[in-house]
């Protein structure tokens, strides 16, 4: 980032929104050079944002991706999104393991193997079959998923049963 008077970037700053989320708000409070930086995974989309100051017109900047192009050098744009770039870095988003757990002990309906169904597998059915090791009736399956929030809900047989929750109890409704 430069400023060729020396004095900042008089107001004017740069939104780093990554997958609809502003994550960093770049700018240059004095001086006349500085850098930032963010660090993105692979397929993160990130857009950047310019809001104008005070004098525009001594502004520059240059942006590089993750594999070191440059995306952008210029002056400062119009006010508003001026670059969308699908980030190409080698980081990959990282996974959690989450176990998932269901009593079948009082289910009186005759089934073969319970599932997890949810956003992450798309409601399938039996993509995700749970076992039950020790035969306690508790069945289990652990997910790698990416970190995040998820709808669930158990069923089995490929939906031929599926867990029915009444949507007025406290521990099916909050």
């Amino acid at each position: 980032m430069q400023d060729s008077y020396g004095d900042g970037w008089n107001g004017a700053s740069i939104a780093v929104n990554v997958n609809g989320t502003v994550l960093a708000n770049w700018g240059l409070t004095s001086g006349s050079a500085g850098s930032d930086s963010l660090e993105t995974l692979n397929g993160d989309v990130v857009d950047f944002l310019f809001t104008g100051g005070s004098w525009d017109s001594e502004i520059t900047f240059q942006i590089t991706d993750p594999a070191g192009n440059n995306i952008y050098n210029g002056g400062a744009p119009a006010a508003g999104s001026f670059l969308n770039h699908t980030s190409n870095s080698t980081c990959v988003p990282a996974t959690v393991n989450v176990t998932f757990q269901l009593d079948m002990n009082q289910v009186t309906a005759g089934f073969t193997t319970p599932e997890v169904n949810g956003t992450w597998n798309n409601w399938c059915g039996n993509c995700n079959p749970m076992t039950d090791a020790d035969g306690d009736g508790i069945w289990e399956a652990t997910i790698a998923l990416l970190s995040g929030n998820y709808e669930y809900k158990f069923s089995a047989d490929a939906w031929t049963i599926q867990e029915m929750n009444d949507p007025t109890a406290s521990c099916t409704n909050g």
